[in-house]
C-alpha cells in the first residue's frame, strides 16, 4: 500500500472516530435536554430524579450505539480500529474521574453510565457491520472490545469517589457514608415565608441552601444568620427591604459555620451577636472557607468574603429589645459547633434552631452525643413552641420532636450495645445502619445525606462512650 493510501486510510479512521464520538455527544446532549424540559420544566439546576437518571442510562446506550454505527459505516466496515480509540478515550476519562458523583448525583448512576456506553458502542458497531458487506466479522471483533469496555466501566466508581469533596481538618475522620448536604447557593434565590406576626424566614429555593430569619420590631429588624457570602447577604437585604422599611439593627449567628456567618460584613450598620465560642481567628476563618469550598465545590465563591466576628457575645442568654417585642438568644451547648445558640421569639412561639434541629428527625452532631441530643430536644419541648425553624430546609411543628427524641434514644442504646461488645468507635460509625423508621421520605439525595449524618452521629457517640473528646468546629 502506498504512503498516500496509508495516510488516507488513517485519516479516514480518525474522521470516522470523530464522527462517531460527535454522534454520541449529540444524542446524549439532545436527549438529556429534552428529558430536562419534560421532567423539570426547563430548570437545569433541579436535582435529578431516579427516573431521569434511568432515562439517561438508556440515552447513553443509544448514544454509544449511534456512535459505533456511524464510526463503522464511515470507517469502511472496520469495527475494531474505529472503536479502539473510543475505548482508549473512555479509559482516560474514567481514570480521571470523568463524571464524578457530586452532591446530587448518586454513585450507582456514575458507575452504570460507562457500563451502558460499553453495551451500546459495540452493539452499534455490530449493527453497522451487519448492514454492510463485512457483517460476518462482527462477533469476532466486537467481543474483545466489549470485554475491554466492561472492564473499564468497573474503574468508574473508584474514580468518582476519588473526585468527591476533599474534606479538610476534623472532617477527615468522618465515616465513609458521610455525604455533604447540597449547600451550593450559586444562582439561588431567597423566598420569603411569613411564619408569624412580623416574623419571616427567607428560604433558599434549591437544595439545602441556608435559611435566614427576619424578626421585625417596632423600631428595628433582627436577622437570624447572615448567609454565605456578600451576594447572598445582598439578597437578604433586598428581601428585608420588601418586607419593611425599618433598619436592620441586629444579626444573631446561631453557629460559627461559614454558611451562617460569612455575610456578617455586609451589614456594617448592624450589631453582630453570637456566643464567644463562635469567634474565628485568621486560621479558623481560612479553614472554614476551605470546608465550605469542599461542600459547595468551588473556592472562588468566597473571594468577596471578609470575616466579621461578634460585637456582643452571649454567655448563657441575652434579651434583645426591638421596641414592641423582645427576642431571646440562648446558649445551647456544642452539639453542632462550638457555641451553638437558639433564637426565641416568645410572643409568637417561634424558635430558630440553627443547625441543631433539621426537617428530618436525624441531626448532625459534629460535636455532640446522642444523650446530649435527647436532653436538648427535651429542652426545646419544654418551651412549648408553636413552630421551629431549622437552619436548612423547612420549618417544623413540635409534633416532630417525638421522632427526634426517639432517634436519639435508639442511637444511644444501639451505640452502647456496640461499644459494650468491644467494637471500636470507628467500626460503630462505619457499621451501625440507620433504622428504616428514621429515614425520611423524599428524594434519594436527602436519604443519602441523612444516612451520612447518622453515621457521624454514631461515631461521635461511640467516641464519647469510649472516653474520647469529639472535635468541635
Amino acid at each position: 500500500m502506498s504512503t498516500k493510501r496509508r495516510v488516507s486510510s488513517a485519516a479516514r479512521l480518525i474522521l470516522s472516530q470523530v464522527a462517531g464520538l460527535l454522534a454520541s455527544m449529540v444524542v446524549i446532549a439532545g436527549a438529556t435536554y429534552v428529558a430536562t424540559l419534560l421532567m423539570f420544566e426547563g430548570d437545569m439546576s433541579a436535582p435529578p430524579t431516579t427516573p431521569y437518571l434511568l432515562l439517561n442510562l438508556i440515552y447513553t446506550a443509544v448514544a454509544g450505539a449511534v456512535g459505533g454505527w456511524v464510526a463503522v459505516r464511515i470507517g469502511g466496515g472496520r469495527l475494531f480500529p474505529a472503536l479502539l480509540l473510543g475505548g482508549i478515550v473512555l479509559l482516560l476519562l474514567l481514570a480521571g474521574g470523568g463524571s464524578p458523583a457530586g452532591p446530587e448525583i448518586p454513585t450507582w448512576y456514575t458507575g452504570l453510565m460507562p457500563f451502558f456506553w460499553a453495551i451500546g458502542a459495540p452493539a452499534g458497531g455490530w449493527l453497522g457491520l451487519a448492514s454492510g458487506p463485512s457483517g460476518g466479522a462482527a462477533p469476532r471483533v466486537a467481543t474483545p472490545l466489549w470485554v475491554v469496555l466492561l472492564a473499564a466501566s468497573s474503574l468508574h466508581p473508584r474514580a468518582a469517589r476519588a473526585q468527591s469533596p476533599a474534606l479538610p481538618g476534623e472532617f477527615r475522620d468522618a465515616p465513609s457514608a458521610f455525604f455533604p448536604p447540597p449547600l451550593d447557593p450559586t444562582d439561588a434565590s431567597l423566598v420569603p415565608q411569613e411564619i408569624g406576626r412580623g416574623v419571616w424566614v427567607l428560604r433558599g429555593d434549591r437544595g439545602a441552601v441556608d435559611n435566614v430569619g427576619v424578626v421585625v420590631g417596632e423600631e428595628h429588624v433582627l436577622l437570624v444568620d447572615s448567609h454565605t457570602n456578600a451576594r447572598m447577604a445582598g439578597l437578604v437585604r433586598e428581601a428585608v427591604a420588601r418586607i419593611t422599611a425599618k433598619p436592620i439593627r441586629y444579626v444573631v449567628n446561631t453557629n460559627r459555620h461559614g454558611d451562617h456567618v460569612f455575610g456578617n460584613a455586609s451589614f456594617p450598620e448592624a450589631v453582630v451577636i453570637s456566643h464567644e465560642g463562635q469567634r474565628l481567628d485568621s486560621a479558623a476563618f481560612a479553614e472554614e472557607k476551605q470546608v465550605l469550598a469542599a461542600f459547595i465545590g468551588t473556592s472562588g465563591y468566597f473571594d468577596d468574603v471578609e470575616y466579621r466576628g461578634p460585637d456582643i457575645t452571649v454567655v448563657d442568654s441575652l434579651r434583645i429589645d426591638l421596641g414592641d417585642r423582645h427576642v431571646v438568644v440562648e446558649h445551647a451547648g456544642t452539639l453542632n459547633s462550638e457555641g451553638d445558640v437558639i433564637v426565641r421569639v416568645p410572643d409568637e412561639g417561634i424558635v430558630f434552631s440553627g443547625n441543631l434541629l433539621t426537617e428530618t428527625v436525624v441531626p448532625l452532631l459534629w460535636s455532640g452525643t446522642a444523650t446530649e441530643w435527647v436532653a436538648f430536644v427535651d429542652r426545646i419541648a419544654s418551651l412549648e413552641p408553636r413552630l421551629i425553624v431549622p437552619g436548612h430546609l423547612g420549618p417544623v411543628t413540635p409534633d416532630r420532636l417525638a421522632g427526634m427524641r426517639a432517634y436519639g434514644g435508639w442511637l444511644d442504646a444501639a451505640v452502647s450495645r456496640e461499644v459494650a461488645a468491644g467494637r471500636s468507635a470507628r467500626d460503630v460509625g462505619e457499621g451501625l445502619e440507620l433504622d428504616a423508621r428514621f429515614l425520611p421520605p423524599g428524594p434519594e439525595i436527602l436519604q443519602r445525606v441523612v444516612r451520612g449524618f447518622h453515621a457521624l452521629n454514631a461515631l461521635r457517640t461511640a467516641q464519647a462512650l469510649a472516653g474520647g473528646a469529639p472535635p468541635t468546629r
